[in-house]
């Protein structure tokens, strides 16, 4: 008769997770993560909220537009994909620091920010591309993977430029 290792799916293993740890130097959602923190001016966001003394306090809006603008790169525009995404891809719980949104809060922001994210980019248009470390390179609101050899040879197909989708 065959045998077969042992196997216990009622078994528990505890994996230590640390976030910053995930995102790695010369992918796109480090170099996202890294403009929206900063080279993006994000006190346009600051005069929307009004619960300085009173309501409960609201998600950072550079979690949000990262969480947002990540999902919109992967081909996810449903908020509540985005949630789901939240509390299951270890990618969205890093750029989101855990927070995991409710649906009716992204779609909110997304709404409701909308005039105030499209101007962001408006700060990278015309700005010369500017070169992150480990091959990651951005132009004119485009975000571009590069290759670490030669940093000015992209390929066609490696553009991916940020648009909301139409409402």
């Amino acid at each position: 008769m065959a045998r077969f290792k042992h196997y216990d799916y009622n078994q528990t293993k505890m994996i230590p997770l640390r976030f910053a740890d995930q995102i790695q130097p010369g992918t796109f959602e480090y170099t996202l993560s890294h403009v929206v923190d900063h080279d993006l001016d994000m006190s346009l966001f600051e005069s929307r909220y009004r619960n300085d003394y009173n309501g409960a306090p609201a998600y950072d809006p550079a979690i949000l537009l990262k969480i947002v603008l990540f999902a919109y790169s992967r081909g996810i525009t449903s908020s509540r994909k985005i949630a789901q995404a939240c509390r299951e891809n270890v990618l969205f719980m890093t750029l989101s620091a855990d927070s995991q949104p409710h649906h009716s809060t992204i779609a909110e922001f997304i709404t409701q920010m909308d005039d105030v994210i499209a101007p962001l980019f408006t700060q990278l248009k015309g700005a010369k591309p500017f070169r992150f470390t480990q091959g990651m390179h951005s132009h004119a609101g485009a975000w571009e993977r590069v290759k670490r050899s030669d940093p000015f040879n992209v390929p066609d197909d490696s553009l991916i430029a940020f648009s909301f989708p139409p409402r």
